[in-house]
């Protein structure tokens, strides 16, 4: 099974994208499943937006631990498709960072209990084959934010003084994260030329190109062939 994150801060279209990928990748007649980060069913994350010191490092080890066991779920029964996700475990580390260093919600000992879980998890080999960033700027995040935030039928998730913080920070921290990524395993893009009509379709031909390239050369790698390509890009 080949594993690929759509990855990106709140609101960037990362769960559009990804259906969007995922339609294109099916009509090249690959075998595709697409699972939506509200799959994840996660408990307690307007409670985390208002109560960190409490409720942040529970929320941050349900998603992990949720998210690995969908990975270890799909690879029993996905063994020769592609499984496209929003966001992956590499981001839930990041997001336990933003709660342990921006408001030391997550003391020490949770910490290290939670880097535990990660190190048997990378164990299984549940990272993403290659990433798909979407960017955007600080600003535009925002603007989307409060948006759908307006329209959450059971009020805001996030409160509102705290939405700056939250995206500016967080979008720190995926720039960081970014440049730890080998070029070749990562895709950034343009999330404002998404949400561009006259230039969306265009741009998602040239993801789904760069990503049908990075299939072929992730299953000649697992077919022992030796593969000699360059696989970095941006758009």
């Amino acid at each position: 099974m080949l594993v690929i994150a759509v990855s990106g801060v709140t609101c960037v279209g990362k769960s559009s994208l990804a259906r969007r990928l995922a339609s294109a990748l099916k009509g090249k007649s690959y075998e595709v499943e697409y699972v939506d980060e509200r799959r994840l069913q996660v408990p307690y994350v307007r409670q985390m937006f208002r109560q960190p010191i409490q409720y942040a490092y529970w929320v941050e080890c349900y998603f992990a631990v949720a998210r690995a066991n969908i990975l270890v779920d799909y690879s029993l029964r996905l063994k020769d498709g592609i499984l496209l996700m929003e966001r992956s475990l590499t981001e839930d580390m990041i997001h336990e960072k933003f709660w342990r260093e921006e408001l030391g919600a997550v003391s020490a000992d949770q910490h290290r209990a939670y880097l535990e879980f990660m190190s048997v998890a990378n164990s299984l080999r549940l990272d993403p084959n290659f990433y798909i960033y979407l960017r955007c700027p600080v600003e535009e995040s925002l603007i989307r934010l409060n948006r759908r935030e307006s329209m959450q039928p059971e009020g805001p998730e996030v409160p509102i003084p705290f939405r700056p913080r939250y995206v500016s920070g967080m979008a720190r921290l995926y720039e960081e994260w970014f440049t730890t990524v080998p070029e070749e395993r990562i895709l950034a893009v343009d999330s404002m030329t998404l949400a561009d009509e006259t230039l969306s379709e265009e741009k998602l031909r040239s993801i789904t190109e760069w990503t049908v390239q990075q299939i072929s050369v992730a299953q000649s790698e697992a077919s022992g062939l030796d593969k000699s390509d360059s696989r970095k890009g941006s758009c």
